[in-house]
């Protein structure tokens, strides 16, 4: 390449309407030098050659399960603070006296570290990941189960929450996406 813009440069100067744009191009007649050419003739002005700017790399991506986890996790979190029992117009939230939407916040915030930490694919934390996932999964389907026995609440029928539902479904999600990742890093 370096000997065609010489070669288009110099049969510039025999044809003044034909030649290359003006740019820096390498010298013709010193190595590791770069001269001006304005588009019709070489200039005085040079300038030594800079290093080759070395090839741009692509950021390292993360499998889409990586994410399918991130998104698991924040539906595991707003399940928790989410209503989990539904009776007409009164509701009672998984956080209200200790219920269980605490285990599966617990689980959430422990899974959202562990996943924080797992971008360079330490195989032990997606394990730990899935099991938060089955853990918080379990937990709300036992008290979807419960509340569905139950059936009544202050003389209305209970239902479950879209909290508790969401917990279950990103609990579940979450145990799922975690197998995922740590079998695309095996």
């Amino acid at each position: 390449m370096e000997q065609d813009l010489i070669g288009q440069a110099e049969a510039a100067d025999a044809e003044p309407s034909k030649g290359p744009p003006a740019d820096w191009y390498p010298d013709p007649d010193q190595a590791g030098v770069e001269r001006y050419w304005d588009g019709h003739a070489w200039t005085d002005r040079r300038a030594p050659r800079g290093p080759s700017a070395p090839a741009q790399t692509a950021a390292p991506t993360q499998p889409a399960a990586y994410w399918a986890c991130g998104i698991a996790i924040v539906g595991m979190l707003i399940g928790a603070i989410g209503p989990w029992v539904d009776a007409g117009f009164v509701s009672a939230g998984g956080l209200e006296d200790g219920g269980d939407g605490w285990i599966v916040l617990g689980a959430g915030i422990v899974a959202g570290a562990l996943w924080l930490g797992s971008r360079e694919a330490p195989t032990a934390r997606t394990v730990a990941m899935a099991i938060l996932g089955v853990i918080a999964a379990v937990v709300a389907i036992i008290d979807i189960a419960d509340i569905e026995g139950r059936g009544g609440l202050v003389g209305a029928v209970a239902s479950p929450g879209w909290g508790i539902i969401l917990s279950a479904a990103s609990g579940g999600g979450l145990a799922a996406a975690a197998v995922v990742l740590r079998a695309s890093r095996k």
